[in-house]
């Protein structure tokens, strides 16, 4: 028998504090997210669509890869597709193979400071699912090569059938250096398998995190004489992060979210 795991995305915002107020790919908005006091909507993906397959001009199937996020992307729609105005990101086994979708806005949609919104909800999943809404920088420009260098912001990640999510940011400070001073991640309770709003604001000084509007935790700019060699915060106006939504998979003992059950 067939079993299918789902992650399910109903609509996803980027808003900027510019003072010029710009939509890029869309003229009707989810009022929940223009009404934002203090930001103006640079661009948003909701998913309301005829066709099946995610908006081109947006959006890349995340490619298959060695990483234990990537390892099993199917790199078809039939893993990721729209459906009655929702994106949904499922992994399922067929026969011997494991299939997973995800999807990235690497070269089409990306961005320096501001806030990014996912509505999202986690059917409730058996162990090895890895759900997750994150950025990730530019590869032709980080401000570092190479990961953790030119570093990561984990918007919400879900791992086996925990009541929390995760929400996270990695740099060469946290990760190689295991300095967690500013704390760089947090778990949150929250009923994932409701909708929820995740989100992130972007600014030169911090980088805060919220689960529907409520604040969670911030990482902070350190400002560091010895930056460069510490490498505490490669979030500069000099960077750029897109974003990936994806329904990963674990896959042995060693891996976070577990074996896949």
């Amino acid at each position: 028998m067939k079993q299918i795991i789902a992650f399910l995305v109903f609509w996803i915002s980027f808003l900027s504090c510019q003072s010029e107020e710009i939509n890029i790919y869309t003229q009707h908005v989810k009022e929940i997210s223009k009404n934002k006091d203090g930001w103006n909507l640079v661009w948003s993906e909701e998913f309301e669509q005829e066709s099946n397959i995610p908006n081109t001009k947006s959006w890349s199937l995340a490619a298959k890869e060695a990483s234990p996020w990537n390892r099993y992307m199917s790199e078809s729609y039939d893993q990721a597709y729209v459906e009655d105005g929702k994106l949904i990101l499922k992994a399922e086994k067929i026969g011997n193979e494991y299939r997973a979708g995800g999807i990235e806005s690497i070269g089409k949609v990306d961005f320096t400071f501001g806030r990014v919104e996912v509505r999202a909800r986690i059917p409730r999943h058996p162990d090895g699912a890895f759900p997750a809404i994150w950025l990730m920088p530019q590869k032709s420009a980080p401000l570092y090569s190479s990961w953790p260098n030119g570093g990561e912001i984990d918007i919400m990640e879900h791992i086996r059938q925990e009541d929390v999510i995760y929400q996270t940011v990695h740099t060469h400070y946290t990760y190689d250096l295991n300095i967690k001073d500013p704390i760089n991640s947090t778990s949150v309770t929250c009923s994932y398998e409701d909708w929820n709003i995740y989100a992130v604001e972007w600014t030169e000084d911090k980088i805060t995190f919220f689960v529907n509007d409520q604040k969670t935790f911030s990482y902070e700019n350190l400002k560091l004489a010895n930056e460069e060699e510490m490498k505490q915060w490669p979030f500069t106006k000099d960077s750029s992060f897109y974003i990936i939504l994806n329904m990963g998979l674990g896959g042995n003992a060693d891996s976070w979210a577990g074996p896949i059950d």
